[in-house]
Order: structure tokens, then sequence, then C-alpha cells
């Protein structure tokens, strides 16, 4: 089983090469939302009416996943169908997965992120018919070299100088690293050497805020911390449309929770679940809804949308 490199495979994907089915170990939640966001981002590049739809390990949603995966319709139909937080497959799912690896439907693409303990064995034997996709979160003496590797895959070369000084000035978070990466390509126009003196211009000693802690914020309520971090990723690069997307799949998170369930979750879960245990979800989603589509037709700033739905989404009960 040959496992690619997460940036290798949204090179690829940029590039205009989809495999019809990705299965990705490793749950790095940025490199998650890189995932669904880089090969949505190329599917609507292409298919603007395409659709997307997300599935969850811990709901009982065999019947609806395949029958999703399956039903093409008459006239077929582009969309991108994601299967997150996978733990273990059923005898029935295994027996459509192989089924459904062998004979991919036309149009969809297939990407399921597994967080189980050991891959199964009937996925390592449908290696021919798979991307596999390393997404795990690279420890503290391999930052480094995934940097390096992020250069690569945009055809740029950098210096171990450079490299270091950019950890230093923004950390070892990947979200944070990887928006000052892009500021310094900018940067540099078509030179395709990166040296210290470029980091030293363009990257400063600010940035403090993460996807993760995005997030932590979020489930803490902490409305005041929510938008300083959202703007903070904001001024660190990230665009609305991302900011958004992890918005929804926060929500989404939160709404398919299922209380009966909620011994099988682990704490941090639990207590996210707990603090919108009695939010109008139908609204939250509507207000997303309006905010994106606002942020790509009005040409008002994004931060000027986004903090109001902040503001009443985390003041509402």
């Amino acid at each position: 089983m040959l496992t690619e490199s997460a940036f290798k495979v949204f090179a690829q994907i940029e590039n205009g090469k989809i495999s019809p089915s990705y299965f990705c170990i490793g749950e790095d939640y940025f490199l998650q939302e890189k995932m669904i966001d880089t090969v949505w981002k190329k599917i609507r590049s292409k298919y603007p009416d395409a659709e997307k739809s997300i599935f969850y390990g811990e709901e009982d949603c065999t019947q609806a996943l395949y029958s999703e995966l399956f039903n093409v319709g008459m006239f077929g139909s582009n969309r991108l169908v994601v299967y997150k937080n996978v733990t273990d497959f059923d005898k029935v799912a295994k027996k459509l997965l192989i089924r459904y690896f062998s004979n991919p439907s036309p149009g969809t693409v297939f990407v399921i992120f597994y967080k189980g303990k050991k891959l199964p064995d009937f996925v390592s034997s449908m290696g021919k018919h798979l991307k596999f996709v390393d997404l795990s979160p690279p420890r503290h003496e391999q930052v480094s070299e995934v940097v390096k590797e992020y250069f690569k895959t945009k055809g740029y070369n950098v210096d171990n100088e450079a490299v270091e000084l950019l950890k230093l000035r923004a950390g070892e978070d990947l979200s944070i690293l990887l928006s000052e990466v892009e500021k310094i390509l900018i940067y540099v126009g078509d030179r395709k050497s990166i040296r210290a003196e470029d980091v030293e211009e363009i990257v400063g000693f600010t940035k403090k805020y993460s996807i993760q802690n995005f997030r932590h914020y979020l489930f803490q309520r902490e409305k005041n911390k929510v938008i300083e971090c959202a703007l903070s990723l904001m001024d660190a690069g990230e665009k609305m449309p991302f900011i958004t997307s992890v918005l929804t799949n926060f929500f989404i998170d939160m709404w398919a929770s299922d209380e009966k369930d909620g011994k099988k979750r682990n704490k941090y879960h639990r207590m996210e679940h707990a603090s919108y245990r009695n939010s109008d979800f139908r609204a939250i989603f509507k207000r997303l809804v309006e905010l994106d589509l606002k942020s790509k037709t009005t040409g008002v700033p994004g931060r000027d949308l986004l903090i109001p739905v902040l503001t009443e989404i985390l003041l509402s009960e």
C-alpha cells in the first residue's frame, strides 16, 4: 500500500489529477479541511452545479451513504461525497465498499477520513483502486521537511535558514505556517528560490491563532476570542470561503451529535455538544449560507460580514 503525503496529493488535485476515491489516514484537522476544500474547489471550477454530501462515522448512515454513492441518476452528476470520523466497517459496509471501489460512479469523488487504529485488510487489498493520503500532524522534528515539501509542490526551492526563521516567527501550526508561505510566494513572484531575507521581510512575530484555537473558542462560546481568532486567521491569509467552511463543518458536527451515543464520545466532543445542545441549528445554517453568498457576491469586506454573524450565533441559545 503506497501512502502519499498530503501536499503531494493537494498539488495533484490542483493540477487536475483527481482520483475517484481517496482513503485519508491521520487526524490533523487543518489537513482534513484542506483536503475537502482542495477537492471541492477543483470540482466546482469545472462543474459549478456540483453537489457535496458529508456523512459521519458516528452516525448510523450506512444506507444513506451508499445510496448516495450508487444513485448516479438518469443523467449522472458531478459531486463530492465525504465520509468523516470513520473508525470501523461492518460486514455490509465492507461488501459495498469493495463493490464501489472496484467500479466507482462516474463524476463522483469519494473521500474517506479514517481514524481507526488498524487499517482493515479489505482496504489494503483495494490499493489499485484507492489513493491513500497521509493527513497525520507532523511531529516537531518533521515540520521543517513538511514546509520544504510544500514549497517544492508549488515549484519553489527554499534554504534551511529560511525554513528555520519561518518556524521561529510563525510557530509550528500548519494552518499558520502555510498561510505565511502563500504570502511569501506572492512576494517573490517569478523567482523560484526562497531566502531567509524573504521571510524576514514578510513574516512578523504576530501569528498566535490556529484553526484548532478557533474551534476551541467556538465550543467555549467565547465571543470576543472567537472574533479575534477569526480576524487573525484572515489577516494571516485565510479567505472567507475557508472560514465559512470551518464554521459550517463545526456546526454540522454539533448538529449530528446524538446524545444517546454520548458515552461513546470523547470528553472534548461531549463538552462541545453540551455547549450547543439547545441551539437552533436551522437558523445557524441559514445564516452561514447567507454569509457565504454575501461574501462572494456583495463586495463587502469579509470581516464586516463575519462579525455580526458570529455575534448572533454565539449570543443565541
